[in-house]
């Protein structure tokens, strides 16, 4: 079983991206130390109780694969929810989108910060984010459109491969509903005689295993089209960094030669991705709310493996269906949100990191946050803007009389009478 775990598919042309499927691999089985850990284990009980010991192991393996095909199909059902599908797509779309007015305040504050450096003649006068970044990340979405569709196609017809993504607990590169699966965790003799290999049972096993996976290849296949335009995104931004900083340089700045040279290195970059594949991943993953948990030996991380642990028992894959993904939403949250961010130390140092890139970031992503927070907060006091129905029943009796609407913004109609609140009938 632990062997099993390890099927994935073998790109010899991109041999990084290989390397990112073991790394995940190993994070989605518990870590090296658990992988090593079980093989000692199995070798254990073979010296100490031989072909006994070998068949109670088994026997535990048999119910472990039984567990994991229950909890294969209890969370592709969450999936198959449109819901489900649906904020996965809005909430990747805006994530990105938002991503714009952030490198552009970023941009701002990295332009405020070199004119400070020219003026007294302090060090790193052309390092930081640029205006321009912003416009070459709404580029990139332009670009990478027709790229990001192809990769839906190769994703569907690959099927779920991508064990690092939303789904946790279940290894989604090797479906745990087949034929094969069922003839191992019954054992050689009667898996062999009750689901025999090409029979009909055997085939239709693999048949209901496929369709259970849809939801699966479904979510990977959008998470596939964004990361594709995202990579894109983060190209064009280094590509316009590097130009913009060479151009910059005050050895030779805005002359013919840095001119020269800034188009140069932007080209560099442009022709070959490979060489910043680990910020293209890195900025993949943050956008599509999959990055790693915490640091290696942080509270946080270690919390995390604490309910992985909890959700690879038979009760705690119901309960802990999701953990990945929605604590990055929460962290994307607290990223944006100064009241949030008190509760996050990482924001703060991010702030007050030495890397001037990742400094005005993080700046751009809480001043954007903050301002949007705050319009949202004006037109809510206001009644300009509507949230959720009340959970008072009388309440939300009351405002459906009035034909009040959930999550809209509201403005004053033709014939609103000013006497009457925004969200009367008349004024809608």
């Amino acid at each position: 079983r632990a062997l099993r775990a390890w099927s994935m598919n073998i790109n010899i042309d991109n041999p990084l991206q290989s390397m990112d499927q073991i790394d995940a691999l190993l994070d989605e089985t518990g870590g090296i130390a658990v992988s090593r850990k079980l093989a000692e284990r199995l070798g254990n009980v073979i010296d100490e109780r031989g072909e006994a010991g070998l068949n109670t192991f088994s026997l535990r393996g048999a119910y472990a694969n039984t567990v994991e095909a229950v909890h294969f199909a209890w969370k592709s059902g969450l999936l198959f929810n449109p819901r489900s599908q649906g904020k996965n797509i809005i909430g990747n779309f805006l994530l990105k989108l938002m991503s714009l007015p952030e490198q552009a305040v970023a941009g701002v504050v990295g332009s405020a910060e070199r004119g400070i450096r020219r003026a007294v003649g302090s060090g790193k006068q052309a390092e930081g984010v640029y205006i321009g970044e912003a416009m070459a990340r709404a580029l990139a979405i332009h670009d990478g459109f027709r790229d990001a569709l192809r990769m839906i196609g190769a994703s569907i017809k690959q099927g779920a491969t991508n064990p690092s993504g939303k789904v946790e607990g279940v290894n989604t590169s090797a479906n745990p509903i087949s034929g094969q699966r069922a003839r191992e965790t019954l054992g050689e003799t009667v898996g062999n005689r009750l689901v025999p290999e090409n029979g009909i049972i055997s085939t239709g096993i693999d048949y209901m295993g496929r369709g259970v996976g849809m939801s699966f290849a479904g979510l990977q296949s959008m998470d596939e089209f964004f990361r594709t335009v995202v990579e894109r995104m983060q190209i064009y931004e280094i590509a316009y960094r590097e130009a913009a900083r060479v151009l910059n340089d005050p050895a030779s700045r805005n002359t013919a030669e840095a001119l020269e040279r800034a188009t140069n290195a932007g080209a560099e970059i442009l022709a070959d991705p490979m060489s910043v594949k680990e910020q293209l991943i890195e900025a993949a993953d943050y956008l599509t709310m999959v990055d790693k948990f915490g640091e290696a030996g942080s509270k946080s991380e270690a919390f995390y493996r604490a309910a992985r642990q909890l959700q690879q028992t038979a009760l705690g894959g119901f309960i802990f269906g999701f953990l990945k993904t929605p604590a990055n939403v929460i962290k994307r949250v607290a990223e944006r949100n100064p009241m949030m961010a008190a509760l996050y130390p990482k924001i703060y140092k991010q702030i007050g990191s030495s890397d001037p890139v990742v400094r005005q970031k993080a700046i751009g992503r809480l001043v954007t946050g903050s301002m949007i927070m705050g319009s949202a907060y004006m037109l809510a006091s206001s009644g300009r803007l509507t949230g959720a129905w009340p959970r008072d029943k009388a309440k939300r009796n009351m405002l459906k009389g009035l034909d009040w609407q959930p999550y809209s913004l509201v403005w004053a109609g033709e014939n609103h009478d000013p006497s009457k609140p925004l969200f009367d009938k008349n004024g809608i």
